[in-house]
């Protein structure tokens, strides 16, 4: 394979390497939005005798900084005092568009529609940003070049989207979200977040990790497992995953994360809080592969063995995984149909229209499980981290950063966009006994730079007992290789012995309250809506699923079956039938002798 050559890349690390990564990303949540409030300080990762602050929206002072601001409609808003809302009203755009209009301005993205011959939908101002399907450019392969970001427009674009949100309006025609500055808001982490906020403290808070590119969940977790979007510079569409399911995974030229494990014989598993991982849509990613975070899901023994909760708490089960990709309930195969609600909305993965609170008790739950386990912890590191923003203000403005260099063959680039400036930054928590406490990292990161430590991490021996492999792994793709990687964090020489045996406890979550969408006209609406966004993707992990539970499964068949958002949820359901009946019948491969 072409990833199995040697590097010269050093390991800059002075201490104990750790041999068990986990990794849990969670959704669309920007670094201002969790920490700009924050008031985190702490030794500086780099040089650890200068204390620092977290780079937030606060002054010396305390104050909120007012140059963080954005104009719209002839007001400046700056960042509120207000606290961020647990559950928002809507989901912000995040499509390439509207991250467009966010980093670069409204301006920006009217030259992007005019450049590519985008005409808007009747009745909208030439400054509305329509969804995806009523933006698709007329004219193929014009060329637009991206200016230098100034953060200027996520006011506009919050309240210029189309959306689908009844407690905001259809359209920017009828109406404007209740609060306008809503996408502004930050939290107050410690009040609000303690399970975050402990940890950052705990451990190490990283305030310069950017999502790999300009654009929404699916091309970022694509970069987080394989280097590269595979050519995507916005979600995939339906006819898309026609093609996609075609090959059965998503056509990333210089492989994946996953495979390249495979190759060399490193134990991985990815476990997801629902049936429909991400994760499923890469190459060598199967039914086998793939278990659940916990054990309560399901009354049966075999299944409930099959899971992150049960391999780390079971004693005296020794841990058989150097790399864990932990994914969270997207909430996506009951959103729809029934008891109707917001697509996500029930879910933990903090995506904007679910409980932020939910996702607290997710890491709660797998930092325990982790710190627990006494053979695991001393040798381990946990990163959780964001895919990207969700339309939510950030005042750092994204870098520069190497395009992967690998083919856009696949044609899916709709925008033209050269892969060579970096995303909107997220938060990212470094979690390991062998790394000093309390540390602040604004060194640059991006998504790929999971994927230089792990590839590190094999080519050093930290997976092979210490003897480094006479084969070494390659870096995948050219943005991996220039990516910086986490292993200088690790300093020591063996593991703390005063990190939290558990987190803070999460608050309480809200409990649903039905709104309008809810009423038999609108989910009579929504169900009938077209299949977008993210349900591409789920449906394609569903089905390369359903093939490995199901021998006799026909995706192709399948597909020309769905037409809907209505017919994509009852599908998912289907699948997730199946799969729970698979996993029931067959014990994990790591329990069988």
């Amino acid at each position: 394979m072409a990833n199995d050559v040697a590097t010269s890349d050093a390991i800059a690390c002075t201490g104990h390497l750790p041999k068990y990564v986990f990794v849990l990303s969670l959704e669309n949540r920007s670094f201002d939005h969790l920490f700009g409030r924050s008031k985190l300080s702490g030794k500086n990762a780099e040089k650890p005798s200068q204390t620092i602050t977290v780079d937030g929206v606060l002054k010396p002072d305390g104050s909120i900084n007012p140059d963080y601001n954005n104009n719209y409609d002839g007001r400046t808003w700056v960042v509120p005092p207000a606290d961020a809302l647990f559950t928002m009203p809507g989901d912000p755009k995040h499509e390439y568009e509207h991250i467009l209009c966010q980093t670069n301005g409204p301006q920006a993205c009217k030259d992007l529609y005019r450049t590519f011959g985008v005409v808007l939908p009747k009745g909208a101002s030439d400054d509305a940003l329509p969804v995806p399907q009523q933006s698709s450019p007329a004219i193929e392969g014009a060329s637009y070049a991206r200016g230098a970001p100034d953060n200027s427009g996520f006011i506009h674009a919050w309240v210029k989207s189309f959306t689908e949100n009844k407690k905001h309006a259809d359209d920017p025609l009828s109406g404007t979200p209740n609060n306008i500055d809503e996408v502004m808001r930050c939290f107050d982490t410690a009040k609000q977040l303690p399970v975050l906020y402990g940890l950052a403290q705990s451990f190490v808070l990283c305030d310069k990790f950017f999502s790999s590119l300009p654009g929404p969940t699916g091309p970022n977790r694509f970069f987080m497992m394989a280097g590269s979007s595979a050519g995507y510079d916005r979600s995939p569409s339906s006819g898309e995953l026609i093609g996609m399911q075609a090959n059965g995974h998503l056509q990333a030229q210089k492989g994946n994360i996953f495979k390249l494990l495979e190759e060399h014989k490193v134990k991985w598993q990815v476990f997801g809080d629902d049936n429909f991982p991400m994760a499923a849509v890469c190459e060598g990613v199967n039914l086998a592969s793939c278990a659940r975070v916990r054990s309560s899901f399901s009354s049966s023994p075999i299944t409930s063995a099959r899971s992150l909760e049960f391999h780390l708490t079971s004693s005296p089960l020794s841990f058989p995984y150097n790399f864990v990709w932990i994914e969270p309930d997207y909430d996506t195969a009951s959103s729809l149909g029934g008891a109707l609600h917001s697509l996500y909305s029930k879910g933990n993965s903090m995506h904007p229209c679910s409980d932020v609170r939910k996702a607290e008790q997710l890491i709660h739950d797998v930092y325990g499980w982790i710190r627990n386990n006494k053979d695991v912890w001393p040798n381990c590191m946990l990163i959780i981290t964001w895919d990207e923003h969700g339309g939510f203000y950030d005042h750092v403005r994204p870098p520069v950063g190497t395009a992967p260099g690998d083919s856009n063959a696949a044609g899916y680039n709709q925008w033209g966009f050269g892969f060579d400036r970096l995303g909107i930054r997220v938060p990212a928590l470094i979690i390991s006994p062998l790394i000093e406490a309390g540390l602040i990292d604004n060194r640059s990161y991006d998504h790929t730079s999971i994927l230089k430590t792990v590839i590190k991490l094999y080519n050093s021996g930290a997976f092979t007992n210490g003897t480094p492999p006479s084969k070494k792994m390659g870096f995948l793709t050219d943005r991996v290789k220039a990516s910086r990687d986490l292993l200088p964090l690790f300093t020591r020489t063996s593991a703390r012995t005063d990190a939290p045996g558990s987190t803070a406890t999460p608050l309480t979550p809200g409990q649903y309250q039905p709104d309008g969408s809810d009423s038999p006209q609108e989910q009579a609406r929504l169900a009938a809506q077209p299949v977008s966004g993210n349900m591409p993707i789920f449906l394609a992990c569903g089905m390369n699923l359903h093939r490995d539970a199901d021998p006799t499964f026909n995706p192709q068949a399948e597909m020309a079956g769905i037409k809907t958002m209505g017919d994509a949820v009852a599908y998912l359901r289907r699948a997730s039938a199946a799969i729970d009946r698979a996993r029931t019948a067959s014990p994990d491969p790591s329990l069988v002798a």
